[in-house]
């Protein structure tokens, strides 16, 4: 009995110390796990954290690019794939000196962002495409990607396409007065869709290149175009084009009446512009040689509308004046103060108004814009039914921006020009060139942009880490 005893309790020691193994085991296994979940569950948490910064600081860029432009966005690569290499980068939003918040967020996580040139918009590019490369990290600093950053780190790239809305010439329906003054359009071309009278006239000069168009300056109408008067836009024996398609002195106007420039003294000086004046084809949407055939086809090749904003652009830029103090129901000019400190869009509502308290005196732009320079920021001057006009006496008056005449008839929408010197485009009903006026695009580096009409959309976005 001594000896059976003995081995029961030598195998329940062996027995115990086998769950004591085992209990160990499945202790340490749990213990393994837990703490694996645990870290798994810390860095999730941390990579959320990290992927909503960097998309903050997408945002915070392209917020940005609203509210300033994109002429300052000069950072790009001049390099090759294998070997780039940074240029003007060192400003802010640029690769060496990215953006960012001065503390943390909430969850503890930072963003820096910097905007990289892709193509540069400019007056002669329709869209500027830029690329917003955004991250966010754990770490504190600004950094331009995760490469150097040890704590956690997640990056976004953003491909922003950015389009300017800007008035490119001079657009009316109908053109008046014509017959006295001296008028001077230097390039920049005039479009309308009715009668232009007086073509002839020594003392209407349109000269220039419009780089808008990427044309020669030059009338385009999808009426006609006549030597005399008013008066005589009825009598096709008066367009300048009733001897043939090419008529030398105007080489680079179109009308109803044209043609085919094949063949013709003319046909050399615009075939470097086949887009405009080349041979009629289905590609040519019914404006090549010096024909216009249509209302449409002129607006869909010169890029051009009518009316020229849109109801949700109109209401935008009324809330932007309505905001900045620049909006008026009379047709009194904000103070100085008030201009300078705008963002450039100056909105008149003269609904209901009559005589001189329907017309705006253009010359009483106040400072900065009344000046070349002003007006490559963009600033424009809406006229909701009513009438612009710069009168005889004020003849010198400089106004540095676009001007809308946006009055659906009625006897409104009409700019008077007795004289000054008008920097940027201009559409009305009606434009009377009657004085000694002088208009032409200003000369800027950069284009003329102005932040408040700039369309931004993200085209593309990418996790990239």
């Amino acid at each position: 009995m001594v000896g059976h005893t003995s081995r029961d309790e030598g195998s329940a020691i062996i027995l115990v110390l086998m769950v004591l193994v085992l209990a160990t085991a499945l202790g340490t296994t749990l213990a393994a796990v837990t703490l694996n979940n645990l870290q798994s569950a810390r860095r999730s948490d941390e990579a959320t954290k990290v992927l909503n910064a960097a998309e903050a600081g997408v945002s915070q860029a392209v917020t940005f690019m609203r509210q300033n432009g994109v002429a300052a966005l000069r950072c790009r690569d001049t390099g090759t794939p294998d070997s780039p290499s940074w240029t003007d980068c060192g400003t802010a939003y640029g690769r060496s000196n990215p953006v960012g918040p001065a503390g943390a967020s909430a969850g503890g996580a930072h963003y820096s962002a910097w905007v990289e040139e892709v193509t540069r918009l400019t007056s002669s590019v329709d869209q500027g495409v830029y690329r917003v490369h955004a991250v966010g990290t754990l770490a504190p600093g600004a950094v331009a990607d995760c490469a150097t950053v040890a704590a956690a780190c997640r990056s976004i790239t953003a491909e922003v396409v950015v389009s300017n809305f800007d008035l490119r010439g001079v657009y009316s329906k109908s053109i008046e007065g014509n017959s006295s003054g001296n008028a001077t359009i230097k390039n920049e071309s005039i479009f309308t869709t009715d009668c232009f009278p007086m073509r002839g006239r020594a003392s209407l000069s349109i000269t220039g290149f419009d780089s808008a168009h990427n044309i020669p300056a030059g009338v385009h109408t999808s009426g006609i175009i006549v030597n005399g008067p008013a008066s005589r836009c009825n009598d096709l024996t008066k367009s300048i084009h009733h001897s043939g398609p090419c008529n030398p002195s105007f080489p680079y106007d179109q009308d109803s009446q044209g043609g085919s420039l094949g063949g013709t003294g003319c046909e050399a000086g615009t075939a470097a512009y086949p887009g405009v004046y080349g041979v009629k084809s289905p590609a040519s949407d019914g404006v090549w040689g010096s024909k216009i055939e249509s209302q449409q086809s002129m607006q869909q090749v010169f890029g051009l509308a009518y009316p020229p904003l849109t109801d949700d652009v109109v209401d935008k830029l009324k809330a932007i004046a309505e905001e900045d103090g620049t909006f008026r129901s009379t047709n009194t000019w904000p103070t100085q103060t008030v201009a300078a400190a705008s963002r450039g869009v100056f909105f008149f509502d003269l609904s209901g108004k009559t005589g001189n308290a329907a017309k705006l005196d253009l010359a009483g732009l106040p400072s900065p814009f009344n000046q070349e320079s002003a007006a490559c920021n963009g600033p424009i001057i809406i006229v909701r039914n009513g009438n612009a006009v710069i009168s005889p006496s004020n003849s010198d008056a400089v106004v540095g921006a676009s001007v809308f005449l946006l009055s659906p008839g009625g006897g409104t929408g009409i700019a008077t020009l007795n004289g000054g010197h008008l920097y940027g485009g201009i559409f009305a009903e009606a434009i009377d060139f009657s004085g000694n006026t002088y208009l032409e695009p200003p000369t800027c580096t950069d284009g003329v942009f102005n932040a408040a009409l700039l369309a931004i959309s993200i085209r593309s976005y990418s996790e990239d880490d």
